[in-house]
């Protein structure tokens, strides 16, 4: 699962706005967050940022049985309101547990009607390929790949552990994919990275005539060995990327920054500036399309708040060490929003979530 929020990542790389940290109450337990920025269906014009994530509801277990979302003006990230569960699903008497989800908006090129998808990583038996459909950010949404008793997904369907959904808006008239508008690419895997192309018609199977790329992220062990197949053959790297700079572990989300794409994921980081190994720690890779070819950008933030010294060598805050209750504090209730700031070439320089007001 996405152990921690994104930090807002995409919202902040292209909104100049005010948050304060924690963003969300004390008492809401909201992990594996996925922001997103929507038209308001209640005041046309106007748009707000939402938060989409898992709902952590028991003391003993990851997660929920639902998916949870917030939102705010963009202009105003310190405005929260609470939309509710968006999402559950009861089947043969218990509800699914929902993980990491995802949430993306498709524009009818024609009409100009506006669809919502939801990709809300059930953990029910046969049911992890679940996608949803809705007419609003906050539902009600309706699966659309589930056999006729509800138990399980159709043929076809082949998104796995943490979906991260990218529809790219196609404006070329000449491109084949004009007149239906968008193209869409589905991330997903654990300690193994997948990306497929969707069929737009569906939004949950492979697009005909296209193949999945897999392996697609390198996927390294804390000890620094790949953990794909031996032998694998990466095609969306950069010719020449060392597969082992990238470290996948979980948690895939990709945005598109300017010209380039990035993809953000959850990875084992810490032996770079001196300390042990986390998959606590977010990593990112830079590339040309969705689909690559990538470059490894390194790391993004570490959950034990890695600190530059003076001499620029790093050293663990005092997050470092604590017991679990307080890690566990730190991933249901320490939402935090930070500005990444871009070095000049464009990439994301490595960041800190603090408590404090984020500038303008």
């Amino acid at each position: 699962m996405k152990k921690f929020n994104l930090l807002l990542f995409g919202l902040l790389c292209s909104l100049s706005v005010s948050a304060q940290n924690p963003y969300l109450p004390l008492w809401e337990h909201v992990p594996d967050g996925e922001p997103r920025v929507f038209e308001d269906p209640d005041n046309p014009g106007k748009f707000r940022a939402y938060i989409i994530g898992s709902h952590d509801v028991a003391f003993t277990q990851y997660c929920g049985p639902d998916i949870r979302m917030w939102s705010a003006p963009v202009e105003d990230l310190s405005q929260w309101r609470d939309e509710g569960p968006i999402f559950t699903y009861y089947v043969n008497g218990q509800w699914d547990t929902m993980f990491a989800p995802d949430l993306v908006e498709v524009k009818d090129r024609v009409t100009g009607k506006k669809t919502y998808w939801l990709y809300p990583h059930s953990r029910g038996w046969q049911r992890v390929a679940m996608v949803c459909r809705g007419d609003r950010p906050n539902g009600p949404f309706t699966p659309v790949n589930l056999t006729a008793d509800g138990t399980k997904c159709v043929p076809g369907s082949i998104i796995d552990f943490d979906p991260s959904v990218f529809v790219e808006n196609i404006t070329d008239k000449k491109d084949k994919d004009y007149d239906k508008g968008f193209r869409a690419y589905v991330f997903y895997g654990f300690q193994h990275s997948t990306a497929v192309e969707l069929d737009q018609n569906t939004m949950f199977s492979k697009r005909e005539g296209t193949e999945p790329i897999d392996p697609f992220i390198p996927a390294s062990s804390a000890d620094g060995r790949l953990l794909d197949k031996v032998g694998s053959e990466y095609k969306a790297l950069y010719e020449g990327q060392n597969p082992l700079d990238f470290n996948f572990f979980e948690a895939s989300s990709i945005r598109q920054v300017g010209n380039k794409y990035v993809m953000v994921f959850s990875g084992y980081s810490g032996k770079e500036y001196g300390i042990g190994n986390t998959n606590s720690a977010l990593r990112y890779a830079f590339g040309d399309s969705p689909l690559g070819p990538w470059r490894s950008g390194g790391v993004l933030v570490d959950s034990r708040g890695v600190v530059t010294n003076e001499d620029g060598s790093w050293h663990p805050s005092r997050l470092n060490g604590t017991k679990s209750p307080w890690l566990r504090a730190a991933r249901c209730a320490s939402l935090a929003t930070t500005r990444l700031p871009r070095t000049t070439n464009g990439r994301p320089s490595p960041a800190t979530a603090t408590n404090i007001r984020v500038p303008k």
